[in-house]
């Protein structure tokens, strides 16, 4: 798992993420909010809120694994 460093949003589901490897590219996680815990994601003004909570708190030391 590689930490994400920055994310930026695009459009609908799209980001642009960069990880501590220096290693970059877009992610569109609109086929990956399945089920019922991802629920609430599928509402673009929820996701984008949840999003703009995560730009502000670092310390959340959000792991992707690639």
């Amino acid at each position: 798992m590689l930490p994400i460093k920055m994310a930026k949003y695009l459009s609908d589901y799209i980001l642009w993420l960069a990880f501590d490897d220096s290693s970059e590219g877009l992610v569109d996680l609109a086929d990956m909010l399945d089920g019922p815990d991802f629920l609430p994601l599928k509402d673009i003004n929820f996701f984008l809120r949840w999003l703009w909570i995560l730009s502000w708190r670092p310390w959340f030391g959000l792991m992707v694994r690639i």
